[in-house]
């Protein structure tokens, strides 16, 4: 008697338009269910803030993978948001085992991409970069992000807003339901 082997779910991020797939259907992203919920509202964000924080998530990437070496040479009108990582990283000194990575729940059926995933203090934590003020929607954004990385039971892995500051200046926030 054979026995029917279930396929591993196909998961697809289209980078460009910010969508998700799963076995080729389309599925929802973190911020569409946040939306959705009523807890982001757009008309609170423009082009020019959108466009900074891609900047700022591109470069603080680059900082992580070596790419950036001296951020004094660093030309871009997001250095001040860039040097508060920079200090970020020079004083909690993180271990990123994910950084920049889409992921899909086949259980629940959205998907989302976390920015930083590794630790902090010691302990397993997800980090969400902020070039912007701190919103209360974003514990549900590492809350949906923590779900996606199921590798652990819920609560165990802390979850932070990383808010970078146009000063060159942070501040990391636990997002721990207080």
């Amino acid at each position: 008697m054979s026995r029917a082997v279930a396929s591993a779910p196909v998961f697809r991020y289209n980078a460009d338009q910010h969508e998700y797939f799963l076995n080729g259907s389309r599925i929802k992203g973190i911020t569409e269910l946040l939306t959705e919920a009523g807890l982001i509202r757009e008309e609170n964000y423009d082009a020019k803030s959108a466009a900074r924080g891609r900047l700022v998530h591109q470069l603080c990437t680059d900082f992580d993978l070596g790419v950036i070496e001296d951020l004094r040479r660093c030309d871009t009108p997001v250095k001040g948001w860039i040097l508060g990582y920079a200090q970020f990283t020079q004083v909690v000194r993180p271990v990123w085992t994910v950084i920049e990575e889409a992921k899909a729940s086949p259980r629940y059926r959205y998907g989302g991409r976390v920015d930083r995933l590794g630790r902090l203090y010691g302990i397993e934590s997800i980090v969400d970069l902020k070039s912007g003020v701190c919103e209360r929607w974003h514990g549900v954004q590492t809350a949906l992000q923590d779900i996606l990385w199921d590798d652990l039971p819920p609560g165990v892995r802390k979850r932070y807003g990383l808010y970078l500051k146009r000063t060159g200046k942070f501040r990391l926030i636990p997002h721990d339901g207080s």
